[in-house]
Order: C-alpha cells, then structure tokens, then sequence
C-alpha cells in the first residue's frame, strides 16, 4: 500500500514506519551505510532513519528536509538526487555494470540547525536476501527511538523474530508491537559521553537469522538546559527552551533575536541547582498556587449571600432568628419579628403589634479577607489579601418565600514573599438567591450566579545573567450555584441551625501572552477549572436585650469537604518562539478536607436598622490558612406592606423532593410551588455514566457517555392539574468520550492507515455553550395541597449549540516519524470536519423524556 502525504515525507508504508527522528534534539545527521544490488534498478534511501530531528510541532516538522546532496565520490557508479516527495530521503540510480564501494554526502536542517553526513553504498551483485548491517544513534537526556532494520538488506514482509540486547546503561522498550521498533531511554544520572552497544537478531522463516549491533552515543552536554530540572514539568520547559535557543541561533525561521540569544547563553552557563530555580520561575507553578487563593476569594461572594440567606429565615427581610425570645422593656418578644420590623429595638415600646412586617430589604455588606500559604516543595510563600462589596435587594413574596438579586464586586492581591511575583483580579458577580420555608423550622436556601474577572498577572524572573520581569493581563467568566437545607430547633435559650450546603463553579479563564524583555513571556492557552464543595455544620446563636436593642452572638462550625476540584492543567509556549512547542503544568491539589468556624455578631438598632460582623477562618489544612473579616448593615423601605399576589401558596402546599430516570441520566429534584395550583419552581441534578460501541464515520469507538447537568425550570399548569408547560434553563456538562484500537487497515480522512500507524485514537464530544434552554410538557403537579407521592412526566428539548467532536492519536510510530505524524495529524483533522459536518451537524438539540417520583413533605 503506498500513502501519498502532504506533505509527502515517505511515500510508501515501509519508509513510514522507518523515518525515525527525535521529539527534542536538534538537527544532527548520523553516518549510514548501505548494499545495493545494482541490477535491482532505482533505490529510496531514508538516509534520515537514525538521524536526530527536531518534530515537536507541526511548524518544525514543516521546517525539516534535506538541503543538499553531494555527487557521489565515483561518478560512473551512478547517480544520487533528494527525492523531492519527502525531502527527507534520497533517489540513488546505481550503474548496473558497476561494483564496489561509492560514498556521498547530504545535509540535513530542522528549525534549529543543520547538520551534514556521509553515505556509504556497497554495490554488489552477490547481496544476500537477509544481512543486518550496523546502525549508529545520537541520545542526549530524553529518550529515542531505534529501528535498526531500515538499512538493512532483508526480504519483504515482517521478520518472524527479532532480539536485542538488555543494555546495561538506560533502558529500551517495544512500541506498539511494530517488530524491531524500540524506544532506548538513557540513564537519568550520565554526566560523560557515553557509547551503549546492543547486539541485535533478525530472523525471517526460510531465509535465516543475521546479527549485527546497534551503537547510542550518548552526550548529556547535547541538551544542556535539561541539566538540573527536577521533575516532568520542568524538563518540559527546558526541553522547549532548549528548542528555541537553537532555533534562534540557527535563524532558519526568523532572525537571530541577539536579547533572547543572551538569555540562552545566561541559562546555559547556569549550574544544575541555579537552572532548576530559574526553570521553577520561568514555570507558571507560583501563579498557578496563587490562583488557589483566588478561588477562596472568588468564593467568598457565595459564602456572604450565604450569610445573608441566613438572616432570612423563617419569612423576615431582616437578620432574623425566629423562634428565640428576648425582653425589652419588660416585654417579651419574638426576636424573629424584631429584626423584621420597622419598630425601633431598645426603645420600641410595649406594643407589640407595631412590630409588622416590612417585605421588600436591601443590604450592604463588605469583607475584608487575609490569608497566607507556607512554603513547600517548589511553592514559595505567599500572602493574599481580599476586599469585598455586596449589594442586593430582597422581597419576602409570602410567608415561605423570599426571592432576592445582588451584585458583588471583589479585588484580590497576592504576593510571593519578597518578591514582586504577585497575582490580582477583580471580579463582579451578579446572582438571584432565595429562601423557601416548608415547614416553621426546616428551609432550602438557593443561589445562582454569573460574574466575570479580569486578571493582572507579575512574575519576577530573575537568575544570574537575566533581571526581568513578565507581565500578563487577561478576563474570564464565572458561574456558580449553590444549595442548601437545614432545621432550625431552639434548646432553652440557644437556637441551633443545623444545614448542609453543596456549591458549584465552574471558572474559564481566556488565552493570554506575557510581556517580557529577555524574551521569556508566555502565551498561556485557554483554561477551566470546576469545583464542587459540599459543607455540613452548624450555628448557634441567642439573642440579648440592651437599653439600645438587641445583639446575637453567633457561633458557627463546619466541616467542609472538596467533592471536586481536580489540579488544573495549563499549557503554555514561548511567545518568542512558539514553534519550539509547549509545555504543561498542573496546580498542585487542593486540600480534599478541612474545616471552617465563625463568630458574628448582630445589632438590631433603633428604626430597626440593623448591622453585624463577622470573622471566619479555616483550619486542619495542610499549607494555606485564611482569615475573614465581614461587616454589613441592613435597612428596610417603606412601612407595613401586604402580602404580594404573584407569590402565594395554599394551605397543605410545601417543597417536595424527588427521583426521576431519563435522557439525561437519573437525578433528583425539588419542588417548591411560587403560586396556588398555578406555578411551581423546579431544581434539579442529573448525572449518568455509561459504556456504549458506536461507528464513526466507519471508525468502532468504545465510548463513554457522562451525562451531568443542572437545570433551574418554571412549570405552568394552565388548567390547575396535572398538565404542565415547562421553560427554564440547563447547565449542560453532558460530554462523550471514546477510543478505538483498530486490529485492521482503517480509513481516516481520505487515507488508509495500518493499526500500528494509528496506534490508539481518542475521540472527545462536548459542546462549547455551557447553558441550554428547555422547553417541554409533562404532567404532574408534586406540590398539590395534601399530595403525598406522586408520579410525575417529561417530554421536552433542550436547544444546544452544535456538538464538536475533537481527535486525537495515541501512536507511538508517529511520535518517533515526522512524516507519519504530519500525516496522521492531516488526516485526523479531515476526519473532525467529516464527523462534524456530516453526523453532528444537526446534533443541535437533546431529547428530553423523564418519569419520575416525589414525595411532598
């Protein structure tokens, strides 16, 4: 089978599998040798198998070729010419008539140099059908890939054995089962050129065995910037700058940058244990660790609406705490009503029919917060700080409902420990909340926000040689959700909320470059992160009677428990050369479990103006500790309202949670009816995992489906029964997964490709817009008066954007093939669009069909 490539490096199966080239070294040809049976006509030299290649993006293998090729040494042996299909191989014509030994030179660049070699051709008529010949490879400090049957006279078709010796320096390992292919990784602690010899045999059923060795000489100086990194992330850095400093200085792509150059140089003449502190401070590690403490910060929006909704209970505007009684003026009081009222605290008087209700509220709250983090492993200290404003307006619909909307603004500054490496973002987050009462003392609490950042990035690098500093600014966008439940229940004085909280983000964080003038900026890729946090803990709190009115004291602990929050993954390159490829680093994992206490106090002023503060802070975590410092004040509009129409419940109505299996996996919702037979509210979460095989575009995938999404629905019952029209609005996660193995020639894009060209293929569905109207019909009404169980219906869509499907290859013959790897990538690019255009484009819209159960309360 031949495979004609664009570009075009090997033009047949057999040279595919056999142009060998290095990820990270730079250009560097090695010396060949060859037999040749003149009479057998034109021969294909890949002359490039066993030299050193630099393929680390698309642009570098693009760059890489075969320049020149000299005539040969003996002119009446034949003839010698680059075969222009690939560039990377040769077209050698041998004289027919002609014996004996010829020899040429080629010279062979890649983005970062160039490098010549010579070619040594034996024509001989009396060839044997299997003679291995010895082969030579270059190593630095990252590992190779060996295929010593390329220049190897042998008989078409796999060899049935193939052996090599266990070297006794670095290790070697067989890729994907290709016979002869190999992986030769070198010794981690070399610190002199090295040569290691291994003695391989090739056998071929009814031809017979050959032997001959392979030679690696390995030179740790080749690669001198990966001296001293000290894990994975770093040696990924230094790999790519050790890229770009030889593609710089070999000005084959763009000119010769003389500051950038400088810094090579600087980095170069570093020692081991100075070149691991500059790699660490070329890494993103210390803002990544900062932008943990950002996360706190982000959160605490959340945490003071939470604190807000706190103060809602039980149908008041104010900072209520129904249920505890306190004396003013002799006179006993439900504390409850004094904070919801327009009476004046201290000095009210003795009637308490003047305490009536006030609905609509508006607060303002700010928090001052302040944290540090202690050093360990390559995280270096750091202080951070917060300042925060919170401002919102309420209204208590009835005496179980209170819907409310707010806006928030919040600036962070964090700091490394003397240095000027600092991380600040200001962030604004809109939110709607609200407080739902079932029963006097048990209450569902709910927050649903929007907001977006915008991040302002300094990171001091600094190594001898090289005083710089970049700079980096970007945006991002937020959403969060947030429930909660609990039961209020008073022990003779004390009132004690016992609740369970769980909490949503997910947090996208645009592309970004870095300005820096030594030339080591950043383009940081796009990220995202999410987050799921479930807490459960307690408050107590009592309320105490002065001349001036009424303060509470409340104590609260809880137990918080990171339900998710993976390490984040970002990828950057050098935005000086970013063909020199990229690099990733994870942020260290959060602190899975830890906890969090608070003490407030609350005023209930005259004129029933109310204020309080508040310090919070955590505990039990390894390395980052935080402090928070609130304070507010509450003030109500207008006098004693009525109850609004809009809102309204019946007699026998309140939350009912339930159960419900369908297309969008099993989940649980809750109820909450807003208005008598006529309107519900529902919430719901529905997740679901599942193995399914399914052909795409003629490729098998074993594909997992992960179903998760979070919707917020309003359902109308025109005719007070049963039937409901339903609108609302999904979180939509849903993503599908899959790889594919083939065992046969598969079609990929317009080209056929063999199981050990393709390796493993990875297949991605998901869809780019996060939320996704819904519109529907179902039957049921969960919260009719004195219901119990009931049964319950959907069928409806949710309108999504188009799906994307993303693939990817697992193949390690292409990873050691620029021709392959070009190849494969094309076509795997072809075969996006072909899923994309043809089997997903009207995958616009998701079926929605539900039945579930609920229980009303």
């Amino acid at each position: 089978m031949t495979l004609r490539l664009r570009p075009l490096l090997c033009s047949t199966l057999f040279v595919l599998l056999n142009c060998i080239a290095s990820l990270s070294l730079a250009a560097t040809a090695v010396n060949d040798s060859y037999i040749v049976n003149p009479g057998d006509g034109q021969e294909k030299l890949v002359v490039t198998y066993n030299d050193t290649i630099d393929i680390s993006t698309q642009e570098a293998i693009n760059a890489a070729k075969i320049t020149n090729v000299s005539a040969l040494s003996n002119s009446s042996a034949g003839s010698v010419a680059i075969d222009t299909d690939d560039n990377l191989s040769v077209n050698f014509v041998p004289n027919p008539s002609f014996s004996g030994t010829v020899t040429f030179t080629y010279t062979l660049q890649d983005i970062r140099g160039t490098s010549t070699a010579t070619v040594t051709v034996d024509l001989t008529v009396e060839a044997g059908s299997l003679q291995a010949l010895n082969d030579k490879y270059l190593a630095g400090r990252e590992a190779i890939t060996i295929f010593p049957l390329e220049n190897d006279v042998k008989p078409s078709g796999n060899p049935t054995e193939f052996t090599i010796d266990t070297p006794e320096q670095g290790s070697i390992t067989q890729l994907s089962g290709i016979s002869g292919l190999y992986k030769y990784t070198p010794p981690s602690d070399l610190t002199e050129p090295t040569d290691v010899v291994l003695n391989y045999t090739v056998t071929y059923e009814g031809v017979g065995s050959s032997s001959a060795t392979v030679t690696i000489s390995i030179d740790p100086d080749s690669e001198p910037l990966l001296a001293g990194a000290k894990d994975e992330e770093q040696e990924q850095l230094a790999g790519v700058l050790q890229a770009a400093c030889d593609a710089n200085s070999a000005g084959i792509v763009r000119e010769t940058d003389a500051t950038f150059q400088a810094t090579c140089n600087a980095l170069a003449a570093l020692s081991d244990s100075e070149r691991a502190d500059a790699l660490e401070q070329i890494l993103l590690r210390q803002i990544g660790a900062q932008a943990g403490a950002m996360k706190e910060a982000a959160a605490s929006q959340v945490k003071s609406l939470g604190d807000r909704l706190s103060n809602l209970r039980n149908g008041s505007t104010g900072l209520s705490l129904v249920g505890l009684q306190t004396e003013v003026q002799g006179q006993n009081f439900s504390v409850g009503r004094l904070l919801g009222v327009t009476g004046t605290g201290g000095g009210a008087g003795d009637d308490e029919t003047m305490f009536a209700d006030n609905r609509l509220g508006v607060f303002l709250s700010g928090s001052l917060i302040f944290g540090d983090a202690d050093a360990h492993g390559d995280q270096r200290a750091y202080d951070y700080d917060a300042q925060q404003l919170l401002a919102g307006v309420d209204y208590r619909f009835t005496n179980k409902l209170i819907l409310g909307i707010s806006a928030g603004y919040t600036t962070t500054d964090s700091e490394e420990n003397n240095s000027v490496t600092k991380l600040e973002t200001d962030t604004w987050n809109l939110a709607f909340y609200g407080n739902y009462y079932p029963r006097d003392n048990w209450y569902f609490d709910w927050i649903a926000g929007y907001g977006g950042v915008s991040i302002d990035s300094t990171r001091a690098v600094n190594f001898p040689g090289v005083t710089s500093t970049s700079k980096g600014d970007t945006d991002g966008d937020q959403w969060n959700a947030a429930m909660g439940t609990g039961i209020n229940y008073q022990v003779q004085q004390w009132q004690v909320d016992a609740f369970l909280n769980i909490e949503y983000r997910t947090v996208n964080v645009d592309a970004y470059s870095e300005s820096n003038d030594a030339g080591l900026g950043l383009d940081v890729m796009e990220y995202s992160t999410d987050l799921m946090t479930g807490t459960l803990g307690a408050r107590v709190s009592q309320a105490l009677s002065y001349n001036f009115g009424v303060l509470i004291p409340q104590l609260e602990l809880a137990f918080v428990n990171e339900l998710k929050n993976d390490p984040t993954e970002i990828e950057a390159q050098l935005s000086i050369f970013p063909e020199a490829g990229s690099f990733k680093l994870q942020t260290e994992e959060a602190d899975k479990t830890y906890m969090n206490a608070g003490l407030s106090l609350t005023g209930v002023f005259k004129s029933g103006t109310s204020a309080y503060v508040r310090y919070g802070t955590d505990f039990a975590r390894d390395n980052l500790s935080t402090d928070v410092w609130q304070a507010g004040v509450r003030m109500e509009l207008g006098g004693p309202q009525a109850e609004s129409g809009v809102f309204h419940t019946l007699e026998g109505q309140s939350i009912a949670p339930g159960i419900m299996l369908g297309t969008l996996g099993a989940g649980i919702s809750v109820t909450i009816p807003l208005h008598d037979l006529s309107w519900n509210m529902r919430g719901m979460v529905n997740s679901f995992s599942h193995s399914v095989d399914r052909s795409l575009d003629d490729v098998d995938y074993d594909i997992d489906i992960d179903l998760e999404s979070y919707g917020l629905i309003m359902d109308w019952h025109p005719f007070e029964g049963g039937f409901r029209v339903s609108g609302g609005l999904f979180s939509n996660r849903n993503e599908f997964t899959g790889t594919a193995t083939p065992t046969e020639n598969v079609e990929i894009g317009d080209f056929t490709f063999t199981p050990e060209q393709v390796g493993t293929l990875h297949a991605k569905i998901d869809y780019d817009r996060a939320i996704s109207p819904y519109l529907g019909i179902g039957w049921g009404n969960a919260v009719a008066p004195t219901k119990g169980w009931g049964f319950n219906a959907d069928l409806g869509v949710l309108f999504t954007d188009t799906a994307q499907a993303h693939l990817s290859a697992d193949s390690p013959a292409a990873d050691a093939n620029p021709a392959l790897k070009a190849q494969l990538e094309s076509e795997l690019a072809k075969e996006e669009a072909n899923i994309n255009d043809d089997d997903l484009d009207n995958a616009k819209y998701w079926p929605v069909i539900a039945i579930g159960v609920s229980y009303q309360f």
